[in-house]
């Protein structure tokens, strides 16, 4: 058999490391999906590695579904609840593993409601992590210690957005 990787052109440096018969370098303005596809199409087997947000690994996984692959990566219900940080969430209560508390901040006139972060804040009297429901890596995460960093946050926010 023959390993075939598809790769973003801004990341070639690399593709050095590895280990496939082949590296086809996907550019930013190509469509992406339709070359993943035609790849797929050409395969017995596939397994994905994409970012989570946005459903890209959902859809790609779908895709090679359709095309009726053997799929070596995660399955589509693995992949839509590890898309969701509060599903996650959700399934490890559910099968008794131990978690930090996880809430979904309410809207309140189409913004996120400050005075439910800072009661959570009050309530469990320690530091709080906020991060969006739908991201990859580090992006967005905000680490709070402080009721004032909070109330920064929303206050440069609202400032930035207003002007």
């Amino acid at each position: 058999f023959q390993i075939i990787t598809l790769l973003d052109k801004r990341i070639s440096h690399l593709a050095r490391y590895l280990k496939t018969d082949m590296v086809k370098f996907v550019k930013p303005e190509d469509d992406y999906l339709k070359i993943y596809t035609k790849c797929v199409k050409k395969s017995t087997f596939c397994f994905i590695i994409a970012p989570e947000f946005s459903k890209h690994l959902y859809n790609l996984t779908q895709i090679a579904k359709n095309l009726n692959k053997k799929i070596l990566s995660i399955d589509l219900s693995g992949v839509w609840l590890g898309t969701s940080k509060l599903e996650t969430y959700k399934y490890f209560i559910a099968n008794k593993v131990n978690t930090p508390k996880s809430y979904k901040i309410p809207l309140k006139g189409g913004k996120m409601d400050v005075d439910f972060i800072l009661q959570k804040f009050e309530q469990f009297d320690c530091s709080l992590i906020m991060k969006p429901e739908d991201g990859a890596g580090s992006e967005l995460i905000y680490h709070f210690t402080t009721k004032d960093q909070i109330l920064q946050l929303f206050e440069r926010a609202k400032t930035n957005f207003d002007s």
